[in-house]
This record gives C-alpha cells, sequence and structure tokens, in this order.
C-alpha cells in the first residue's frame, strides 16, 4: 500500500508539470516536416496553391477542376520565402566553405551541415506549406510580385510563373498569406528585400485579410513559438 500511495502522490506532483511543459519548435528541417504532416493531416489537408486533398501517406487524392493532373503525385514542403533567401547571407552557402567535404554539393547542403543558424531558418514551420511536388519545382526559388508578361507565363493553379523574370505572381486569395509571410520572415531574419517589395507586400497585407485557416495555423503554430497572434 505505500508504494502506491507513493506514486500517487508523485503522480500528483509531476502530472500538471508534465501538462504544462512547453512545445519545442523544430530545429532541423526534417523535424518541421515531422510535426507539420500530422497537423495539416487532421486540420486542414490541402495543398496551399492548387487546394488539393491529400491522404495519410502525402498523396493528393482530390484536386479541383483544371487540377486533376496532380492527383496521384506526393506533395511537398515549401518554404514561401526560399531557403536560399534565408541562407546566402551567411559564410555556409559558400560552397567553397565545405570544400572537404566530396558529399556536399551545393551552399544549402553546406549549411545544413554545419550552420545551426540556418538549420533553425530552415525549419521555421510559419514558413512551411504543403504543395504540389510540380508545382514546387515550377516556382523554384522566384520571388512574388507582377508578372507584366503573361504570354510568356506559365499559369499552374492560381499562380503565374514567369522564368524570364524570375518572378511569380499569385493569384488574390493567396497574396495576403506570402506577403505577411514575406513581411515576418523579413522581421525575422533581415534578409534583403527592397523597399519595392517591401511596399508591395504592405498593400497585399492589408488588402487581403486573413481567411479563417490562416487565422488557426497561426495559432496552432505559435504554440511552438510563443508568440502572441496579434504581434
Amino acid at each position: 500500500m505505500l508504494l502506491n500511495w507513493h506514486k500517487y502522490l508523485w503522480g500528483l506532483f509531476i502530472s500538471p508539470f508534465l501538462v504544462a511543459l512547453p512545445l519545442l519548435p523544430p530545429s532541423n528541417f526534417v523535424e518541421a516536416k515531422r510535426i507539420l504532416f500530422p497537423l495539416y493531416q487532421s486540420q486542414h489537408p490541402y495543398t496551399f496553391y492548387c487546394g488539393c486533398r491529400f491522404d495519410e501517406q502525402g498523396v493528393i487524392v482530390e484536386c479541383p477542376q483544371g487540377a486533376e493532373e496532380f492527383i496521384g503525385e506526393k506533395i511537398q514542403w515549401e518554404h514561401i520565402v526560399p531557403a536560399s533567401l534565408l541562407g546566402k547571407d551567411l559564410p555556409c552557402w559558400s560552397q567553397d566553405a565545405c570544400s572537404w567535404d566530396p558529399n556536399v554539393s551545393s551552399g544549402r547542403s553546406c549549411c545544413q551541415k554545419t550552420s545551426e543558424l540556418f538549420q533553425w531558418r530552415e525549419a521555421n514551420m510559419l514558413n512551411l506549406v504543403p504543395v504540389v511536388k510540380t508545382l514546387n519545382q515550377v516556382r523554384s526559388n522566384y520571388r512574388p510580385g507582377w508578372v507584366w508578361y503573361k504570354s510568356r507565363a506559365q499559369h499552374v493553379c492560381g499562380l503565374w510563373v514567369d522564368k524570364k523574370s524570375r518572378r511569380i505572381e499569385p493569384d488574390p486569395p493567396l497574396r495576403g498569406f506570402i506577403a505577411r509571410t514575406y513581411l515576418q520572415m523579413h522581421q525575422l531574419y533581415d534578409y534583403p528585400l527592397s523597399e519595392q517589395d517591401k511596399i508591395l507586400f504592405e498593400k497585399w497585407n492589408q488588402q487581403y485579410p486573413q481567411d479563417s485557416w490562416e487565422i488557426s495555423r497561426a495559432e496552432l503554430l505559435n504554440q511552438y513559438y510563443r508568440v502572441d497572434n496579434n504581434e
């Protein structure tokens, strides 16, 4: 009986502590994806650009009209602010920084191996969304803005992609989300952002307010970063 009583007291003191433990943000990209997938799967299993629904294996099972070609593809996790913008100001982005390692083929892979700061930046879940794999490749690391020459651009799932100018122009429903992410990541990491782009993103932020999922997503992810939704 004494042993059981001690277990009971131990539970009284320890259990509330365990429940109150804070959620810790991921320290690398792999951890971030491991957290994000079940969160999206249970709350909002749809890709960012196309609005395609994916299953428990991350396979696209349903798409809106006009995007059916993507059914059967697997999702990927895209950095709205490209990883290159988050890393190219770091010394490790130069491939020479990892010249000693024959397995390193790019600045990004060098930073992934050698820079804890880059690993934290790359793992920031506020900057990550699920996307169709094909579209992630087409979008590349182009910056959002205006695509002036639509005749030479490609339009896929609410996104104009102009390879020549290296720009993407999102359709109105996506502009506010993208703009807010760029502004937030810029505030955190101070990557290069032209005054023209900053003005545009501020305008999009005002013109296209958060929808219900963007608000819910922020509430879920801010638990990991201890951020007040009003900030």
